[in-house]
């Protein structure tokens, strides 16, 4: 079994954010989507891909994946 790797690419006023994460973070993201969407902003823009994956013994994938993506 793999860990997939997802992109999440979020466009707003103060222009565009790039997080990385997994499947967690990727759950976050569209509930995230949703609430802005409810709140009439738009997310069409946006995008959450699958940038790959690694193997369940990559120990602290996800603290890599926040410095990475900006995030500590």
């Amino acid at each position: 079994m793999k860990i997939k790797i997802y992109k999440y690419t979020c466009y707003g006023d103060s222009g565009v954010a790039i997080k990385f994460g997994t499947k967690h973070s990727k759950q976050e993201w569209e509930e995230e989507q949703k609430e802005w969407e409810e709140e009439g902003f738009s997310t069409y823009d946006d995008t959450i891909e699958c940038i790959g994956s690694v193997t369940p013994d990559a120990k602290g994938i996800e603290k890599l994946l926040g410095m990475v993506g900006g995030e500590t």
